[in-house]
């Protein structure tokens, strides 16, 4: 099995940020809310769990999985350290089951945002913002869209928390209090 990062939907490689250590090498690095392309090598079968109607599972064998950029939106939580790339980001309500199991396994999730690090590179692009287009024009509870490759972070690693992205585009949607929301 091949696991491979693939580029941005502009074609852009993926550069790593020099300062985290990010893996997407074998199935322990699988995230819910990553975007992968799969290559099938086989056939692809499916039969009923018994569960919900029209619920199935899919079994396949992949000869590779590519890594590629997902979209997310959400709301600038910290802002970078003077002279630094990271910021943290609170998705959206619902959009990620948070990656820790909950207290009451296979029950309701919670549904609050989850807090994400995102680690800017001299590569990603900042567009839209109402004063200057780069981390300087962050600012906290600013809604943004990114085009970000999703990586799992494990906090027990060190990691300031579970879910790390790296932005090829960061776009300004706004702020909370904007009526157009």
């Amino acid at each position: 099995m091949t696991y491979t990062i693939g580029p941005s939907s502009s074609g852009n490689p993926f550069t790593p940020p020099t300062y985290a250590t990010l893996s997407f090498a074998s199935a322990t690095d699988l995230q819910v809310g990553q975007a992968v392309q799969v290559v099938v090598a086989g056939t692809i079968t499916s039969s009923s769990s018994g569960g919900p109607v029209g619920k199935s599972d899919i079994t396949f064998t992949a000869s590779s999985i590519a890594l590629v950029p997902s979209q997310l939106t959400g709301t600038v939580a910290s802002l970078p350290a003077s002279g630094g790339m990271s910021f943290t980001l609170a998705t959206l309500q619902g959009y990620f089951v948070p990656p820790s199991p909950s207290a009451n396994p296979g029950g309701t999730p919670p549904w609050g945002p989850v807090i994400i690090t995102a680690d800017a590179t001299g590569n990603t692009t900042f567009s839209n913002f109402p004063t200057t287009d780069n981390l300087a024009g962050l600012a906290i509870n600013d809604v943004i869209s990114m085009d970000c490759w999703v990586f799992s972070t494990p906090t027990s690693g060190g990691a300031a928390t579970p879910i790390t992205v790296v932005p090829d585009t960061v776009r300004y949607r706004g702020t909370i209090g904007d009526a157009w929301f």
